[in-house]
């Protein structure tokens, strides 16, 4: 069969199927596949295809993807068809938010559910930021057939902020316009009187090795800093962890 990848779901892949009858005219058609994406250990993206018996096909794209703009997981890929064999670029855009589960694991959710979901490894590419520049940067290499490696840089840009149960917020804009938040523990440290270093924590309070220092200035709760502030004498500072999808 010849045909074309037209959509990716979070539990569904669609191609368009064309066939060539006798009388030399096309026909086309779409064909929809059932079941879940993930990535493999080599980063690339997978497809496992539900079957009636209850067993799964992978399909592996063993190809580069990329991340937009508007914080969108792409897959790109050439395709040569008609009698002139001309080259084609399509694209598979897929929905999801940003998670970060723990180190040297970046996550992008296609569904509240967790069912699909493409799990990298990653390696950040600075572990102490700063708040004010509102972002995190991942490299990720994509090992692909014949021993090739692609690496692909992934950056999030967002708003960093401090909550009132003390947890740590990043927030981050998607294309709908919406924004959602991934959350984590911290353990606060004074630098000075007007900033704040906070080593993150993941949902189970195992360390992020990754620290965001917040100003007096940068934060717009003036009385949040002064509590904090108040609480200096505590080892640790820790907030409640929750990730809103």
């Amino acid at each position: 069969m010849k045909g074309a990848l037209i959509e990716a779901r979070d539990n569904a892949l669609t191609a368009s199927l064309t066939r060539s009858g006798r009388d030399g005219e096309a026909d086309s058609q779409r064909a929809s596949l059932s079941g879940r994406w993930q990535a493999d250990d080599r980063n690339r993206l997978t497809f496992l295809v539900e079957k009636a018996n209850g067993d799964e096909d992978q399909l592996v794209f063993d190809g580069a993807w990329s991340v937009d703009e508007r914080h969108e997981l792409r897959y790109e890929y050439q395709q040569r068809a008609g009698r002139r064999r001309e080259t084609t670029t399509h694209a598979l855009r897929f929905t999801g938010m940003w998670d970060l589960p723990q180190a040297s694991r970046l996550v992008y959710r296609l569904d509240a559910q967790g069912r699909s979901a493409f799990t990298f490894q990653a390696a950040l590419q600075s572990r102490s930021l700063n708040a004010r520049e509102g972002k995190l940067a991942y490299q990720v290499g994509i090992r692909l057939s014949a021993g090739r490696t692609l690496t692909r840089q992934v950056v999030l840009f967002g708003v960093w902020k401090l909550n009132r149960d003390l947890s740590v917020a990043f927030e981050v804009p998607y294309a709908d316009g919406h924004r959602q938040a991934i959350t984590f523990k911290g353990a606060y440290t004074f630098r000075d009187r007007n900033t704040i270093a906070v080593a993150l924590s993941d949902r189970l309070g195992r360390p992020l090795e990754l620290s965001v220092t917040f100003s007096r200035k940068f934060l717009d709760d003036a009385e949040l800093f002064l509590r904090i502030q108040r609480s200096a004498d505590d080892a640790q500072a820790l907030g409640g962890v929750r990730l809103r999808f």
